[in-house]
């Protein structure tokens, strides 16, 4: 529902008798106070999110829902774990002391660094997070110029650098590098292997020392690398052979509150369709698609032979980028499955339930599987269903913030409540009230009934019928309403001929303002 604006527009009419006589006790005016306490306008948008509506041609609402039906995330095949490596470069002398003297070089050394992947073998990688933390200690004593080259670590197709000067005496020094952006090469030394980082020390006196290095035998540089929290993009390599029970409850759709009561929905079009944008091959069978309402704990299973049948899936292509999917559809209808049973259960949840199979011939691809990892492997349930319906106690419930009477005293009087409904649907209306705690709820209105709107077929249109509920209000009830809470409406619509179905268009709406009488007694002294 549209947010309703809550205000208080009380008018006060009233009227004193003036008199030169000395008043010898209070005098008693009752006052009647009148005003708009709460507006709006409920329409099919403000039930369903604008993004799950269109209108055809004739302006029949559509609700088109496409529900992913798999929430395992294939990039945790491909995932960097969090590791640290650390290296130490050892002078390569024996005995000592040896006096070095500024520019010489003392260390040059070729290194590669394997990561724990488990089950993967990659080869690259793009990183969209993660951080490079690093810590070099000097144990030579001397004046260092110390540089980390790491080829295959890049940013723009430039590789990572780390340079770092230490003085005479042992040193630490830190740093960190921010890897949004950078691709990793993980082919090694000889740009034949896989999960394995290449670097290379460089290590010399200092052009600008003043003195000679006192260099021993075993003295070092260790270098610790940390790769902390690592996300990627995209990878390449061989992911592995990988197997998956799917034993999934989905929400349907968090954003779509579906009703409680019976529905007749006819015209419905279902596709079950598998997407692979993913660079590996599939096996996926199905044992079960069920949909669940849950306020009725009430489940049905879609029946359809073949999307329960072995799906052979093949991997996508990768042409610089661009993405040739693997694409599968089925479509399902009255003839060939129970779809109009398993939409009329009206489902919040979907249970899927089923084995998925990675790349169940091995590596077929020679180390070539890849994936980006916004554009994974979906199993997606597509629906569209024009708004012909048919309703039958169909419970719609909507709360809407109460700010409470601005008014003195104890009054007693009564809230009207004035409907123009342009839905083609009758309505019992109740409406309570709950204090701020959300701990006393009152009933305000039990049972008030809106007229249906009057169908134009011919326009597509519905003529909005006039309905006024006269809603009594106890002294007690109103002294609460003077309160804020939550006001909660609860409309129970039906049909006038379930289940004869009822189109709804664009335009149709119902308008309602809730207004007050109160008898308020006002003292004069």
């Amino acid at each position: 529902m549209k947010k309703l604006l809550l205000y208080v527009l009380v008018i006060i009419q009233s009227g004193m008798l003036l008199t030169s006589c000395k008043r010898t006790e209070d005098t008693t005016w009752e006052v009647d106070a009148w005003g708009a306490v709460a507006r709006g306008t409920l329409s099919l948008e403000d039930l369903i999110p604008d993004s799950l509506l269109q209108a055809d041609a004739d302006q029949l609402w559509h609700l088109h829902l496409t529900k992913n039906l798999t929430d395992f995330d294939l990039d945790t095949l491909v995932a960097i774990p969090d590791t640290s490596f650390t290296t130490r470069f050892i002078v390569p002398l024996s005995g000592g002391p040896f006096n070095i003297p500024a520019g010489t070089q003392i260390i040059n050394s070729n290194r590669q660094n394997q990561f724990g992947i488990a089950n993967a073998q990659l080869t690259e990688v793009r990183l969209s997070a993660g951080k490079l933390k690093y810590t070099l200690r000097s144990y030579i004593n001397g004046d260092l110029q110390t540089t980390l080259t790491v080829p295959g670590l890049s940013l723009n197709g430039t590789g990572t650098i780390i340079e770092a000067h230490t003085l005479p005496g042992d040193q630490e020094l830190e740093g960190e590098i921010d890897l949004a952006g950078y691709q990793v090469d993980l082919t090694g030394t000889n740009g034949n292997s896989y999960n394995r980082l290449f670097s290379n020390m460089n290590v010399r006196v200092s052009n600008t020392a003043a003195t000679a290095a006192q260099v021993f035998q075993n003295d070092s540089i260790v270098v610790d690398l940390r790769f902390e929290d690592a996300i990627i993009s995209y990878a390449r390599g061989y992911f592995g052979q990988h197997h998956y029970d799917l034993n999934q409850t989905i929400a349907a759709n968090e954003d779509l509150h579906l009703p409680d009561g019976l529905i007749n929905l006819e015209g419905m079009r279902m596709n079950f369709r598998i997407e692979n944008y993913v660079g590996v091959d599939a096996r996926i069978h199905l044992n079960n698609i069920a949909g669940v309402h849950t306020n009725t704990a009430s489940e049905v299973a879609l029946v359809n032979g073949e999307i329960y049948e072995n799906f052979n899936v093949t991997r996508a292509t990768d042409n610089q980028g661009v993405i040739t999917p693997y694409i599968r559809s089925v479509e399902l209808n009255d003839q060939n499955s129970n779809l109009t049973d398993f939409a009329e259960n009206l489902p919040d949840q979907f249970v899927v339930q089923g084995i998925v199979d990675i790349n169940p011939l091995g590596n077929v691809n020679f180390n070539n599987d890849f994936i980006y990892t916004n554009q994974p492997l979906n199993l997606l349930l597509d629906i569209d269903l024009p708004l012909n319906i048919a309703m039958s106690n169909l419970i719609l419930r909507d709360t809407l913030d109460w700010n409470g009477f601005d008014l003195e005293g104890n009054a007693s009087g009564k809230l009207y409540l004035q409907v123009n409904n342009g839905f083609p649907f009758s309505a019992n209306i109740q409406v309570d009230f709950t204090d701020v705690y959300g701990g006393n709820t009152t009933i305000i209105l039990q049972n008030g009934q809106v007229q249906s709107g009057v169908l134009s077929p011919a326009l597509n249109s519905c003529v909005a019928t006039y309905s006024l509920i006269e809603i009594p209000v106890s002294a007690a009830n109103w002294s609460k309403l003077k309160g804020e809470g939550k006001m909660n409406i609860k409309a129970t619509f039906n049909t006038s001929d379930y289940p004869e179905l009822v189109g709804l268009y664009q335009g149709y709406k119902l308008d309602f303002v809730l207004s007050g009488n109160a008898n308020l007694p006002i003292n004069v002294h």
